[in-house]
């Protein structure tokens, strides 16, 4: 019986969740305001997705902020991850992600990154995660080679800005 109803559980409907925050809450001192989603086979999959994706960038902005103001400390942003884990999601069906399709990455954050886009050709739903993190790594690698004085704090803050801010579309 249970072989029969593993493939309904896995036979979900491809599923983007989109997560907003909205700036700084009591243990979590990220102010800036920001959108982010997930993608994935099934809703459950774009769900975690999506928190993942607003965890990581919480982290990555709280670096950012304390490598930029070393008299920060950690317990500023204690909480985010947990808020992350309970933050409300807007999620929708998007049959089209279940496809293959031909995708393009752009970051457009002149001081992080060269502006070039990337193409990849993957299922629609697992482009944005790969786009995203192919994007993320070449733009590091860039920065790094740039060799600017600010080098740390630069590629904190563009960590989280290319976590952020990256976008794959994927035209029919």
């Amino acid at each position: 019986m249970l072989s029969l109803l593993l493939p309904l559980a896995l036979a979900g409907e491809a599923t983007r969740c989109v997560a907003t925050w909205v700036g700084a809450q009591p243990g979590c001192g990220v102010g800036e305001r920001f959108t982010v989603d997930g993608t994935g086979a099934s809703q459950k999959t774009a769900e975690k997705a999506a928190r993942d994706q607003l965890a990581q960038v919480l982290d990555l902005y709280a670096k950012a902020r304390m490598a930029a103001t070393p008299l920060l400390t950690s317990e500023a942003y204690a909480s985010c991850s947990g808020i992350a884990a309970q933050s409300y999601l807007s999620c929708f069906p998007e049959p089209i992600l279940k496809e293959t399709q031909f995708c393009f990455v752009v970051f457009n954050e002149k001081d992080c990154w060269t502006g070039e886009v990337l193409n990849l050709e993957d299922t629609g739903w697992r482009a944005l995660e790969r786009g995203r993190k192919d994007m993320c790594a070449r733009s590091d690698s860039w920065l790094e080679q740039q060799a600017y004085q600010d080098v740390t704090q630069r590629r904190a803050r563009c960590a989280a800005l290319c976590e952020e801010r990256t976008r794959v579309t994927c035209p029919p």
